[in-house]
């Protein structure tokens, strides 16, 4: 077979993430030798070949000319990307694998490392809604968690792309995936509860659209400048009974569906304000006191 070309990589998965590592490598002077895709994904892996005016060459003709195998594809795939690899005669020693799951760890891509390859988990802790955005990798934080030599590479990579690389261990891997899914993800499902609330009044759609963003990028501001402790205002942090006591009041007549999410944000809220002692202990049971009473109760189980 034939010999590693130096700086030379081949690319398992055409999503987001996968044209956004291909775009960063590219512009270090990586080669992209191959592009595959499973099942949904081929139609990309096909436009990303052609974008690149790359061959046809097979998955182990690709992988076996490559110092680098990044495989990007979902969580549920990666073993058997990984068992497609390790069934292939590719020679793996002297060869890098990554996979760019948050909450797996190398461990899934240990047949390939038994096999001779140095292997790591790389993750950046960015969120990409499009293909090819290497810009979005600038100051990111990237995650690796494997063997050295592959650790080394990943800082040398990421690090060349503008990231900040950070060696976590396969212990810590799953939470640092879970806050960074809180941060991310949660975020856009509490902008969308905010704008359903705002939907049950006769607001237009630019007030829709247009209130609520300074509020989210004040807040981000004030979290960056303070730290999440400091940065909490609002009626919970003040002691401000009789407001809370008002949006639950509306909520449980325009929107009582959302009674629970805000409880238990409410609830988280009240410990964040007695944790930095800004909320006395009687304002805070009285705070849950109303939003918990507010409640819908369920029937009991074979009730009249």
């Amino acid at each position: 077979m034939a010999v590693p070309h130096t700086r030379g990589f081949t690319l398992i998965g055409a999503g987001a993430v996968a044209s956004t590592l291909a775009a960063a490598f590219l512009q270090q002077g990586w080669r992209m030798l191959g592009v595959f895709g499973r099942t949904a994904e081929s139609h990309r892996a096909e436009a990303l070949r052609l974008e690149h005016d790359l061959g046809a060459a097979p998955l182990d003709a690709a992988c076996q000319a490559s110092e680098l195998v990044v495989i990007a594809v979902p969580d549920g795939q990666i073993g058997l990307v990984v068992g497609d690899l390790a069934a292939t005669e590719v020679e793996w020693k002297s060869r890098t694998v990554f996979h760019t799951s948050g909450a797996l760890s190398s461990e899934v891509l240990e047949p390939l490392r038994q096999a001779g390859a140095v292997t790591a988990a790389v993750h950046p802790l960015q969120s990409f809604p499009g293909p090819a955005q290497p810009a979005a990798l600038v100051d990111a934080f990237v995650t690796v968690e494997g063997d050295a030599a592959a650790g080394r590479l990943a800082r040398e990579l990421f690090g060349a792309a503008g990231a900040q690389v950070v060696q976590v261990t396969r212990e810590d891997k799953v939470a640092v995936h879970a806050a960074a899914s809180v941060i991310s993800n949660f975020t856009v499902t509490i902008a969308a509860l905010a704008r359903e609330i705002l939907q049950t009044t006769r607001l237009g759609e630019r007030e829709l659209v247009g209130m609520l963003q300074p509020l989210l990028e004040g807040t981000v501001a004030n979290i960056r400048e303070r730290g999440p402790d400091r940065a909490l205002t609002g009626p919970v942090v003040r002691g401000d009974i009789e407001t809370v006591t008002r949006h639950v009041q509306l909520l449980t007549e325009r929107a009582p569906h959302l009674l629970t999410v805000y409880v238990a944000i409410a609830t988280e809220t009240v410990r964040i304000a007695r944790r930095t002692a800004r909320l006395s202990s009687a304002d805070a049971m009285e705070i849950l006191d109303r939003v918990i009473e507010a409640l819908p109760v369920p029937p009991a189980e074979g009730g009249d």
